[in-house]
């Protein structure tokens, strides 16, 4: 895709909408992290108020504004490529995507109880979501060797095999959060690729009590 096709292509609306949610974001964390360094604070009371944020610590807000700009340059990178091509290595992608979330288990470090960072050097990496992009991209890929068979149960086992097994691996970080998500894309895209609202219903109903017959089972054992 030529620059100018990709630029022109693109979605101004969502962009906006986005480096505003960004900008809120940098704005929430330094009113909750900024401080100033040292005995700054005493030597410049008596100073001016712009002089004064000079003396700042802006770690927090120049991390997640570090982790943005990467973002930028990935995004620009998955628009240049052509989807079709990313859909020719989406085997590849999956098993990328199960080595670095099993890499987290191994050699990630373990915060407020969880195991779901690894160091890459002076910034912290969390492998489930880049895992949700990746997540997509390859169920995307399943789905079309699958179009026209969905319409049964049985046809989509499979497709819960494949996005479980990540499932499994970040709720062993323990990450809920990230592993609902994944389930929830998973249903949506289930939908749109064909397979009948009934039986999505029905799965999902089944598989939410078992997890509730499941945790009342662990309540009463413990």
């Amino acid at each position: 895709m030529s620059l100018a096709r990709m630029l022109k292509s693109l979605d101004y609306t969502l962009i906006i909408v986005v480096s505003a949610l960004v900008l809120f974001g940098l704005v929430a964390i330094g009113s909750a992290t900024l401080e100033f360094t040292g005995d700054s604070f005493s030597r410049l009371q008596d100073t001016n108020v712009l002089v004064r944020f000079l003396y700042l610590d802006y770690t927090y807000i120049l991390k997640q504004l570090t982790w943005f700009l990467i973002g930028i340059v990935f995004m620009g990178v998955i628009i240049y490529i052509p989807y079709e091509d990313l859909l020719k290595h989406t085997r590849l992608l999956y098993i990328f995507n199960l080595f670095i979330l099993g890499a987290v288990l191994v050699t990630g470090h373990m915060a407020y109880g969880a195991q779901r960072w690894i160091d890459v050097g002076p910034f912290a990496f969390q492998p489930s979501e880049f895992s949700k992009v990746l997540m997509i991209i390859t169920f995307t890929g399943f789905l079309v060797k699958r179009q026209g068979n969905l319409a049964r149960v049985r046809d989509l086992f499979p497709c819960f095999i494949y996005v479980g097994i990540p499932v499994i691996l970040v709720l062993k970080q323990p990450d809920l959060g990230t592993s609902l998500v994944f389930i929830a894309v998973m249903f949506s895209m289930l939908f749109f690729a064909g397979a009948r609202s009934s039986i999505l219903l029905g799965t999902l109903g089944a598989g939410m009590a078992l997890v509730a017959g499941l945790f009342l089972a662990h309540m009463y054992l413990h």
